[in-house]
């Protein structure tokens, strides 16, 4: 556990680690989670094979890629990837 000795490191500490996300920093990770969300909705539903069939899944068609619902929603790829373990609990919870 890190100690804090003074007021000035406390304050520091505080900003660093305990800070209220911006706005801007919310509406980022709830475009990345559309997107995620939409993309696995679609494209995953369509293309992946269910594990008892053992083949390998489908390449998606041109328009139904990550990068393509990346580029809708103005996210990049990585914050999509980040969105993963949100999507798939809203997915097993019926969104």
């Amino acid at each position: 556990m890190i100690q804090v000795t003074n007021r000035l490191e406390r304050e520091e500490f505080e900003s660093q680690y305990l800070a209220k996300p911006s706005k801007e920093s919310i509406e980022k990770y709830e475009r990345a989670f559309e997107a995620r969300l939409a993309y696995e909705k679609n494209c995953i539903a369509k293309y992946d094979y269910p594990d008892f069939v053992q083949k390998p899944s489908r390449p998606p068609k041109k328009g139904e890629t990550m990068m393509d619902f990346a580029i809708i929603y103005q996210t990049t790829i990585k914050e999509m990837k980040d969105c993963l373990p949100a999507v798939e609990l809203a997915l097993d919870n019926g969104l």
